[in-house]
């Protein structure tokens, strides 16, 4: 069994499609494009909220 417990926190960004797969996107607060993280999430995925703080 798997378990886990969930942060406070808002997520800030929007969920989306990427090349027909599901994805969560966020930018800086300056929203600057100079750099990219791939973040490869666990076996909750990006949906809970710990994932997109």
């Amino acid at each position: 069994c798997v378990s886990g417990h969930l942060h406070e926190g808002r997520p800030e960004g929007l969920s989306t499609r990427i090349a027909g797969l599901d994805a969560y996107e966020a930018w800086p607060a300056d929203k600057s494009k100079a750099k990219t993280l791939l973040y490869l999430t666990d076996i909750f995925g990006y949906h809970l909220p710990n994932a997109r703080l």
